[in-house]
């Protein structure tokens, strides 16, 4: 966004396969939680109905549906050098991922300031250089974590021989194997409206635009294939607008580059410049009302129609809570896994094909961050990469989302899947529910016909949706930091059985969300 200027791990996935059922909370405030909690048996009346149909309602979940997206000087930050590279970055990627190769996005504000040294080419807009170590601590990354990685080429300096540059030496220093694409320019739509750089340090007066204000869409497209025409032959991707207007004409631009393998697009649900009346004024009530998830979704599905009726797959490729960095009280929140966990499965309902989670280092919504002490990797995890986990353990690749009706209560948001039988729950129906009500316990009636019972886990915060830290997965917690990138305590996995009419009651605690698996 422009400014002015997992799956568990795979022991837990074992653990998880084994059936082995933990029934005491542990980890670390597990009396503070198991004081707070209500068993699943022992839940008051419902204030809520869902009923869980067959039919599914988008098309199977892709590998690498998760993906993070990395702005290019954060990215070298996160991975260390290729002599000692963090080890804990790469845990953290694939945890969300397992058994899949992660397409991670490197780009963002940052790829039209990047450039690879260019004989006969020098701007003060191009603020940051691409070197033989940044390509070798990338090309560490991709090796480790089998990723794909979508690639941003600088097309705000106006030089396809900047484009060419770049392109050839990512391809010589990453390997084309590990490119997934490249993706030309970002947020082109505001190069007429944001100063591409200053003239004077902190001196907005000073700016200078990389493109006039009659700067069109069609003259967007005319500068996108002169730079398309000089990248190696890889897939391409694009546009990479943060503009529902402007991507009123992406059918311009999918005819004018035949060879675009994937649409991009970027979502926000509130943004720093919005008033305080505004739905997308930066609030935890915001942040926890439908139109920050399912709203944001239905924005996009007439964009997604146009690709997949084009042959292009859809990927969110820029997805976070509020733009321009976050929000410090709202974006590193508990609530902010909440949302995370909504939106995702509100992106998978409407088709779109993959999401990348927005990080940069000094962002207020990262979901990680590191550092090096005494010679060690260290991570600090944030309550966003819960959310994450829990949709990654849920929504297996090949997965598919069904249909299902609520009634009652409108707190609760409710997501239910058939995982494939290739899957660690081997086929199982998964139903995701998530109490946005911030104060207090919802109870839900879930009907799952013909299923014979399973387990469940809960995703929770003690300091409830305000809270910056303390958050669990089934149990499982990162803690204040991490040295391994995996979780540690005791997973909690608790046998569940149906009631009346294949019916489960479930209590959900005021912010928080809780994963059924159930089998025939």
């Amino acid at each position: 966004m422009k400014q002015p200027l997992v799956l568990l791990s795979a022991a837990i996935a074992a653990i998880a396969i084994a059936a082995v059922i933990v029934l005491s909370s542990g980890g670390p405030g597990a009396s503070a939680r198991t004081a707070a909690l209500a068993d699943v048996e022992n839940a008051p009346p419902a204030s809520e109905t869902v009923a869980v149909g067959a039919a599914p309602i988008a098309p199977a979940l892709s590998p690498g549906f998760l993906g993070f997206s990395v702005e290019y000087q954060s990215i070298a930050v996160n991975t260390g050098p290729a002599s000692h590279p963090d080890t804990v970055f790469d845990q953290l990627v694939t945890n969300v991922n397992p058994g899949q190769r992660p397409v991670i996005r490197i780009g963002g504000d940052s790829t039209d300031h990047t450039w690879y040294p260019t004989p006969g080419v020098s701007s003060p807009g191009l603020t940051y250089t691409l070197t033989p170590a940044w390509m070798r601590s990338v090309a560490t990354f991709a090796r480790a974590t089998n990723a794909k990685l979508l690639l941003g080429i600088n097309l705000e300096v106006n030089n396809p021989k900047v484009a060419a540059a770049e392109g050839r030496a990512m391809l010589a220093g990453i390997g084309a194997d590990h490119i997934d694409a490249f993706e030309v320019g970002n947020e082109p739509s505001l190069f007429s409206a944001f100063p591409w750089y200053l003239r004077t340090p902190n001196d907005q007066a000073s700016g200078v635009f990389a493109r006039p204000k009659s700067y069109s869409f069609s003259q967007f497209v005319h500068e996108y294939v002169a730079s398309a025409a000089v990248l190696p032959k890889l897939p391409l991707a694009g546009p990479a607008l943060g503009s529902a207007t402007w991507m009123q004409s992406l059918p311009q631009l999918l005819a004018a580059e035949p060879t675009m393998k994937t649409v991009t697009f970027h979502a926000y649900p509130m943004n720093c410049f919005a008033s305080e009346d505004s739905p997308e004024y930066p609030s935890l009530a915001n942040l926890l009302a439908p139109t920050a998830s399912d709203g944001l979704a239905a924005e996009l599905a007439g964009f997604v129609k146009v690709a997949h009726a084009a042959g292009r797959i859809f990927r969110v490729d820029e997805l976070n809570s509020v733009a321009c960095g976050g929000t410090a009280g709202i974006s590193n929140t508990f609530a902010s896994a909440l949302w995370v966990t909504d939106a995702l499965y509100a992106m998978a309902s409407r088709g779109v094909n993959g999401v990348n989670i927005q990080d940069f280092n000094g962002g207020r919504y990262k979901p990680f961050g590191f550092s090096l002490l005494n010679g060690h990797w260290v991570g600090r995890v944030y309550p966003l990469y819960y959310g994450l986990m829990l949709f990654s353990r849920a929504v297996p690749p090949g997965s598919r989302l069904l249909a299902l009706h609520t009634s009652g209560g409108t707190s609760v948001r409710a997501w239910a899947a058939q995982t494939p039988a290739n899957s660690a729950d081997h086929g199982a129906e998964t139903v995701t529910l998530i109490n946005a009500n911030a104060t207090h316990t919802e109870t839900v009636n879930v009907r799952v016909p013909h299923t014979t019972g399973g387990t469940f886990l809960r995703m929770l915060d003690p300091g409830g949706a305000a809270a910056t830290s303390g958050e669990t997965l089934g149990g499982l917690s990162f803690g204040s930091a991490t040295t391994t990138g995996r979780p540690g305590g005791h997973l909690t996995l608790k046998a569940i059985s149906p009631g009346k009419q294949d019916t489960y009651a479930v209590s959900l605690p005021a912010a928080s969300a809780v994963l059924l698996t159930l089998h025939r």
